[in-house]
């Protein structure tokens, strides 16, 4: 690898390679989170606080702008996917499927971009957003956003084209270096006391740029997937993609609610001062970290499992079953790590994140922390479970989609209950009850498609992560961290359950030791 044409075939060759992605993914988010820490102090100073809560709300907006395809990003990419894995003889109909695709993806693009244009001067009002000194024009910043959602759309054709591939290691560092371009933009700008509008020019720039980065890695791996002609609507094609959607779109919207609910419903509510949707946000930001970073693993894993289980040989399946099965073993012990971590060391975080500044955000308190714990444990702990089920043939995309979409309705409505009681520890539980249903539901499925027991999965899966975490913030109660011999109880105990919880997901030194020499391998000539 010494030699570039050397480290260009490394490269290619390990474009897919699924621990090196995890790894990279890992020290990218790491990088990310810590260069966060600092980006997000430096914008709150920059913007102060009542403008950087109204530039977290529009964020929340922007999320919900992806749901304009319809969920058909994802059905492109698990069909494509499903395409590559029944082998060439698929060639001429893939096509087929990808020029309607890219036609249907083209008309949302202008009609969600343009109805959002056009509808600017009145969606501040409706979404119920506060005019802020410095902020500028609220309709401007819609305005932008309207680009910004088209790119999304069309970004969400190429990105899962790129994806279903399986270039997972390559758009990783090129999309941590965007990112750190964007917040450098943005800060530049608000210090200069630009408006809001003009603050977000930089995220747009860097939307551009990775579209055209995506379609660059599809054309070196798969030049004839990367084709951005012909653009045809074929009836049959269309049907075909509008079905799958369908149940692709609940999915998604129902993961939508999941993430933005909360910082909406708190925006929104008079009854919570300003400021108190950074309170909520930045407490649980050491939580969304490892969240991401668990997912990261089946993200990572996927195209490979996509192919395997739309295979018809039977070793296939089994390689599904041994893959599975470590996925689990991975996130399940790696979320109920963190959770443990979060309890014992977040009032701590808070303090040396925000010193030293004139309005420091206050830790979160322990109800909120057990919530946010929670959350964390039971959806990293059931995420391969969903993961899969959504795979498992049309059958399972459809349930899944149902199941998704109906549980965040599920948690929309206890969030809205817990609004209406001033509740922020409510408003996260309600998170924690529709997760659980989610991936009780979900394991229960991939099971009886994969004739695998469902009752081990559900002990490891959700009832010891679920016991557990309030085991340990009962703990953190009666030893509150407040001499040296509580915390001397509390890390001593929290550590006999971390092992305890690696004895019971079968992790052992031979199993490291394995994955070590994979991931050694991996760098080898």
């Amino acid at each position: 690898m010494s030699t570039k044409l050397g480290l260009r075939q490394w490269l290619i060759k390990q474009r897919s390679a699924s621990r090196l992605a995890l790894l990279l993914q890992i020290s990218a988010r790491v990088l990310t989170s810590a260069t966060n820490l600092i980006w997000i102090r430096l914008l709150v100073g920059a913007m102060g606080q009542q403008m950087n809560s109204l530039f977290l709300a529009f964020q929340n907006v922007l999320s919900f702008g992806g749901l304009g395809d319809l969920g058909m990003g994802g059905a492109v990419g698990v069909r494509l996917g499903q395409y590559l894995g029944m082998g060439k003889e698929k060639e001429a109909e893939m096509q087929k499927f990808l020029a309607a695709a890219r036609t249907v993806f083209l008309i949302l693009a202008i009609f969600v971009g343009g109805t959002v244009l056009i509808s600017s001067p009145w969606l501040p009002q409706w979404l119920h957003f506060r005019d802020t000194p410095g902020a500028g024009s609220l309709s401007a910043v819609f305005r932008v956003g309207a680009f910004l959602m088209a790119g999304v759309l069309l970004n969400s054709y190429i990105s899962n084209i790129n994806y279903a591939c399986g270039n997972v290691t390559w758009p990783i560092l090129p999309a941590f270096v965007l990112l750190q371009l964007s917040l450098m933009g943005h800060y530049l700008l608000a210090a200069h006391r630009q408006p809001l509008w003009i603050q977000y020019l930089p995220y747009l720039a860097a939307s551009i740029t990775g579209l055209c980065l995506f379609r660059f890695y599809v054309r070196v791996s798969h030049p004839v997937l990367s084709r951005l002609w012909p653009i045809s609507f074929d009836w049959r094609m269309a049907g075909s993609l509008f079905e799958s959607s369908v149940w692709v779109y609940l999915s998604v919207l129902g993961n939508s609610i999941y993430r933005n609910t909360d910082g909406l419903l708190i925006n929104a509510h008079s009854g919570f001062v300003l400021g108190t949707l950074d309170y909520y946000q930045f407490n649980y930001k050491f939580c969304e970290i490892v969240v991401f970073v668990a997912l990261t693993a089946s993200f990572v894993a996927l195209p490979k499992i996509t192919r395997w289980m739309a295979s018809e040989d039977p070793k296939d399946h089994e390689r599904v079953r041994v893959e599975m099965r470590k996925l689990n073993q991975f996130q399940a012990l790696f979320g109920c790590g963190a959770a443990l971590a979060y309890l014992a060391g977040n009032n701590l975080f808070m303090h040396v994140w925000w010193a030293h500044h004139p309005h420091p955000i206050s830790p979160a308190t322990l109800p909120l922390q057990l919530a946010f714990a929670l959350n964390m444990a039971v959806t990293t702990s059931g995420d391969a479970g969903i993961q899969l089920a959504i795979r498992s043939g049309k059958g399972g995309l459809r349930a899944m989609g149902l199941v998704i979409g109906g549980t965040g309705f599920i948690n929309f409505g206890l969030s809205l209950v817990a609004m209406r009681f001033d509740s922020l520890t409510g408003i996260a539980m309600a998170t924690v009850i529709a997760q659980s249903l989610l991936s009780l539901f979900a394991s229960r499925y991939v099971c009886r498609h994969l004739q695998m027991a469902w009752l081990p999965w559900v002990l490891k899966g959700w009832l010891a992560p679920f016991v557990g975490i309030i085991l340990a913030a009962w703990l953190r109660h009666i030893w509150p961290m407040d001499s040296a011999m509580h915390i001397f109880l509390l890390l001593g105990s929290y550590a006999i359950m971390f092992i305890a919880a690696m004895w019971a997901f079968g992790i052992n030194i031979t199993l490291i030791k394995e994955e070590l020499k994979i991931v050694r391998n991996l760098f080898g000539k």
